[in-house]
């Protein structure tokens, strides 16, 4: 009865994270990533169609759009100058 539980559990949980995690990026969009410099830097990816998506940095900067019809959505976001010692 409690393997039942569990897989019942666990296959909800599963669901449920599909089900709402609809925001998608290429692979190589990831945590800890480095970006130029004192740029623009392109960032997109992939939603439900009219979707608001905002996109932060750690350094404090955010951009937001909508997706368009088929889901798609690109922004720019723009980095700051070095930091450091």
């Amino acid at each position: 009865m409690r393997v039942l539980f569990l897989f019942v559990t666990v296959f909800f949980t599963i669901m449920v994270t599909q089900i709402y995690s609809q925001t998608s990026l290429p692979a190589f969009f990831s945590d800890s990533m480095v970006l130029q410099q004192k740029a623009e830097a392109s960032i997109w990816g992939t939603d439900k169609p009219k979707t608001k998506i905002i996109v932060s940095g750690t350094w404090g900067n955010s951009n937001k759009v909508i997706s368009d019809e088929n889901g798609n959505w690109r922004l720019k976001l723009t980095t700051p100058s070095a930091g450091g010692p």
